[in-house]
């Protein structure tokens, strides 16, 4: 049985003295609660035991070989605990079991170092196979010679990620932009496998490069269109498909092709038996693999289809958790890891504080718990810049305000009157509203974005100027020496142009986010101007570390931001602001836990027989004390029924006269009283012999006053004159 502090007063179940509130033990015994003193002598010898018991499982902290950690409960050590990889709680023995595959000892291990967990020391060497032991030796050896002849090889960390996608199935690389994830995945890729690239189509040709770089031993073959000779194909051994998501085929579509035995629709993509066996061979990776965050989309459907029947299936993004909750959950979805991470859509929506706004409303979260980034870590590997390239240079933010002309003034005024008052609880005008007036704040803000350009120009410094919307950038596509990436810009110029401007040949680029946002380096300027900001802040990060990567060579990252000088645009900044505290806390913190010192725990006192006689003397004393109060104050309560009631009654019932009350009479009253009470009570019924039952209750109290005023003893007088024949002949002078 548990032994539990006790809340409530009560009575010692061994020595029968009070246990006050908040003092000793509470226990169940025979289906009732009882409580004892924190002693050994009162506390029954089951129940010592098992005390003694538990406080040896509470110092646990251990993992076994089969698997099984047991820790004491904590609650600020629940994060870390519920991040463990394969981690499931195990009732009846109390413990959690883990995963001990090899692809997840590094996290184990970190996790139980965390903790302060005692580990087997055999775990401690991780088991290597061969695919791991080929993909070090290539990430040690990699290395390629630029046009300017200078070496470049990976970094330590970047070994680190080749490692940990080498033996995954299934992963998530989440680095910071910049940090070279398409390299790194590139190595880890077993070269007897075929591999699908699929990425935006930005981005296909720089895929290309890479693939010629770093890996010579494959051969990159770029997708272009649905039909014809470039179209998608599944992959032959040592080649690397490369395709945008927009045109996988549509065999891919998933379609329902039976039911389960509870009748749920079972759904597949039409694939051939020789197309299973290839993927059944084929790594899939799926770079910037945010684009599949909405999972009603046909993109994230294909894209689940393709990476669930292949051997391996990696996702590359810098930004998992896009805006809102739910893309972490869809990204996640996509890649067949959402179970994984979260046990399923109702962990999601706990770990995310979410719920619905009444019945079968739309979902609403709140922050995520601080067990979030650390279950995100099951499956995803993500280092940021400040982190590992502390050499990389810093970035700086200055905002440039710009006074909204008239017409835009009105416009921006006018919606500012119908909302301001919702904005300041977080809503917003419809979608099409606030678009409509953030493109004429941008296209409003060109006269002073050609003064930083021209400054820019003068000074001779390369910038890089990007814009949501299409207007400012249309507006430097016209100036000489500047050439623009929009969404219509086709893929093979937008490498051109970013090759020129890498080579020093241009005086800036303008790009729209969305279209240069990802998997460009534009590493030859320093300096960024935002005309305006995307609404989804994982865009604008993208976008500005273009130029905050591997290979940047200046002291310092110049970002500089336009923005309206109005009420409305303030608010618009404030609400991104918001979201990147949600993007930090589901993806970039930490839990930060310092293992504590085994708690004392439930101790028993042991007590010495000696001790324990003096505690019971003093236990009596206190209830002693406790019961002289209680009796004076019954005794006070009496004088004032004698005084009140009794007297008038007595004197009614009694037969004879009064005689005065001398010094003599008294203490006959006295004597004659103390011999009534002396016989037994209510015995005058049966043997005619003492007083009646109702008048031995009157007696008993009225001798407790001690008859110390003239009223109680002409109450005590008058009773025992009924008694004439009982006490006549003991004491005649009571009846002269």
């Amino acid at each position: 049985m548990s032994l539990y502090p006790n809340r409530y007063a009560g009575t010692c179940l061994t020595c029968k003295t009070k246990v006050p509130a908040n003092e000793g033990f509470a226990f169940k015994q025979s289906g009732s609660w009882v409580v004892s003193h924190n002693s050994d002598k009162c506390v029954p010898a089951e129940q010592v035991k098992a005390v003694e018991a538990k406080a040896e499982t509470d110092k646990r902290k251990e993992l076994t070989e089969e698997g099984e950690l047991y820790y004491p409960y904590d609650p600020d050590a629940l994060p870390l605990l519920r991040s463990l990889p394969g981690g499931r709680w195990n009732g009846d023995k109390k413990c959690r079991t883990v995963s001990l595959d090899a692809g997840d000892r590094m996290r184990l291990l970190e996790i139980c170092d965390k903790l302060g967990v005692t580990v087997p020391e055999s775990f401690r060497e991780i088991p290597s196979d061969e695919a791991l032991e080929e993909a070090r030796a290539r990430a040690e050896a990699a290395r390629f010679v630029d046009d300017a002849g200078v070496e470049h090889r990976l970094y330590p960390f970047q070994k680190v990620g080749v490692e940990f996608l080498a033996v995954r199935k299934r992963a998530i690389l989440g680095d910071d932009m910049g940090l070279g994830k398409t390299v790194q995945a590139l190595l880890a890729i077993d070269n007897t496998c075929g591999t699908v690239v699929v990425c935006p189509s930005s981005i296909k040709l720089n895929w290309e490069k890479e693939v010629k770089r770093w890996r010579p031993d494959l051969t990159p073959i770029v997708c272009k269109g649905r039909k014809g000779k470039r179209a998608f194909r599944l992959p032959d051994e040592g080649e690397v498909i490369i395709v945008n998501y927009e045109i996988l085929p549509t065999w891919l579509t998933p379609v329902q092709v039976g039911e389960t035995d509870k009748g749920y629709p079972i759904v597949s993509g039409t694939f051939t038996a020789e197309q299973r066996e290839i993927l059944a061979s084929t790594i899939v990776i799926e770079d910037e693999a945010h684009r599949g965050k909405n999972y009603k989309a046909m993109l994230h459907k294909k894209c689940r289809e393709l990476g669930r029947l292949a051997a391996k299936n990696w996702l590359l993004t810098a930004t998992p958790l896009m805006s809102r909750p739910t893309d972490l959950y869809g990204v996640l979805q996509m890649g067949l890891m959402d179970r994984e991470v979260f046990g399923g859509w109702k962990g999601f929506v706990r770990c995310f504080q979410g719920g619905r706004h009444g019945y079968g409303g739309a979902y609403t979260f709140g922050a995520p718990l601080p067990e979030v980034p650390e279950r995100m870590r099951r499956v995803m590997l993500r280092r940021m810049k400040d982190d590992v390239l502390k050499d990389l240079p810093a970035k700086t933010y200055t905002t440039v305000k710009v006074e909204p002309s008239g017409e835009v003034k009105r416009a921006a005024d006018d919606l500012w009157k119908q909302y301001g008052p919702l904005l300041g609880t977080g809503l917003l005008p419809s979608f099409d509203q606030i678009s409509e007036i953030r493109a004429k704040l941008s296209a409003d803000r060109i006269d002073g974005m050609t003064q930083i350009v021209c400054d820019a120009e003068e000074s001779d410094t390369p910038l890089v100027v990007f814009s949501a919307f299409k207007a400012p950038i249309k507006a430097l596509s016209k100036r000489q020496g500047w050439r623009t990436i929009t969404g219509d810009t086709p893929m093979d110029e937008r490498q051109e142009i970013v090759d020129q401007f890498q080579a020093g040949e241009l005086k800036g680029i303008g790009l729209t986010i969305a279209a240069g946002g990802v998997g460009l380096t534009l590493t030859h300027a320093s300096n960024v101007l935002f005309v305006d900001l995307d609404w989804t802040p994982a865009m604008n990060w993208q976008a500005e570390d273009r130029v905050r990567r591997i290979g940047q060579k200046a002291s310092s990252i110049q970002i500089i931001r336009m923005v309206s000088d109005h009420p409305l645009d303030a608010r618009v900044q404030e609400l991104l602001e918001e979201k990147i505290k949600l993007v930090q806390g589901a993806i970039e913190d930490t839990v930060a836990f310092t293992p504590k010192a085994p708690k004392a725990g439930t101790t028993i006192q042991a007590e010495s027989e000696e001790d324990f006689d003096a505690r019971m003397a003093v236990v009596r004393e206190a209830q002693e004390k406790i019961e002289r109060a209680q009796q004076a104050a019954a005794v006070i309560k009496i004088k004032g029924l004698v005084v009140t009631d009794w007297l008038g009654g007595e004197r009614k019932k009694a037969k004879r006269d009064e005689a005065d009350l001398t010094t003599e009479r008294v203490a006959l009253i006295h004597e004659a009283l103390d011999y009534m009470l002396s016989l037994c009570d209510g015995a005058v019924a049966k043997d005619d012999a003492g007083f009646n039952k109702p008048d031995a209750g009157r007696a008993r109290m009225l001798r407790m006053t001690t008859l110390a005023t003239e009223d109680e003893q002409r109450v005590a007088e008058r009773m025992l004159s009924r008694y004439h024949r009982q006490l006549s002949g003991l004491y005649p002078k009571l009846f002269e």
